[in-house]
């Protein structure tokens, strides 16, 4: 049964453990927003500590709101008191609220999971406690599989849980290797979202604009400039080459079967393509 009760209580007698919380690190800009929020309509969701056998209060759910309050010097905040909480009830607690404000990374999420399964729960109470799948807690486990270096490549959002999966069991030479294809090809997925988007903007060039033809000498130096950056086996330089005629359209799509095994599409043939339009 819970016990529970709320209460305005000094900012001072409640135990702020940042180590505890399962966000590893909080963001000075969200804490200064979130101030100027509670300024403008005051606390709406009261944070949540629990009463330790001696008596004191240990934050478990609020972290941001207590350090939003300490930002305007605030002396006091609502509090809802729990009497009933273990420690693996309040660290199970303490990540179902950010879970369900998405506030945290896979790893951040993966390491609160070890922690409250070192505590003594087992995967199906985790579970049950976090409204959960096996499937969801596996995934995020699987992450404390790899060497550290690859975890934070995970929180930064250079892997998702997918190719973590895909990851664990290699060694770390295949491991590694993966990796850097992996970034190869998010790389190359962001630079055809700009040339879409730049292809957006064209669409949009003045009349004089879009009917100009460019000129040979255009065109050489703009395939030397492109050369510079990326080398021979950048697609681009092939396109232009074949527009000077310096390679054959069977090159263009040598290089094309390349990109599209790279982004994991299927090759098509233009005339395919034409085909079907």
């Amino acid at each position: 049964m819970n016990q529970q009760s709320v209460a305005k209580i000094p900012i001072k007698d409640i135990i702020v453990d940042d180590d505890w919380n399962c966000r590893d690190r909080i963001v000075i800009t969200d804490i200064i927003e979130l101030a100027e929020q509670i300024k403008q309509m005051g606390l709406i969701q009261p944070v949540v500590v629990r009463k330790l056998p001696d008596g004191r209060l240990q934050l478990v759910a609020g972290y941001r709101r207590v350090h939003a309050h300490k930002f305007l010097k605030l002396e006091e905040i609502s509090a809802i008191i729990r009497d009933d909480l273990s420690e693996i009830d309040a660290a199970a607690i303490n990540l179902a609220e950010n879970i369900e404000r998405k506030n945290l990374t896979p790893l951040e999420e993966a390491r609160t999971l070890n922690r409250l399964l070192n505590l003594g729960y087992i995967p199906e109470q985790v579970g049950e406690k976090l409204n959960r799948s096996a499937m969801w807690i596996q995934s995020r486990i699987a992450i404390l599989r790899l060497p550290p270096a690859v975890q934070e490549e995970v929180a930064a959002g250079n892997i998702n849980l997918k190719q973590v999966r895909e990851l664990v069991g290699l060694t770390e030479e295949v491991m590694y290797s993966k990796i850097r294809a992996i970034k190869i090809r998010k790389e190359r997925l962001e630079s055809a979202k700009t040339f879409r988007q730049l292809g957006k903007q064209q669409q949009r060039m003045s009349r004089a604009t879009k009917g100009k033809v460019r000129q040979a000498k255009e065109i050489a130096r703009t395939r030397n400039y492109i050369y510079d950056l990326f080398g021979v086996d950048s697609i681009e330089l092939t396109c232009l080459s074949w527009v000077e005629g310096l390679c054959t359209f069977e090159r263009v799509e040598e290089q094309i079967r390349k990109q599209c095994a790279l982004f994991e599409v299927p090759f098509r043939p233009i005339e395919e393509v034409e085909r079907d339009k």
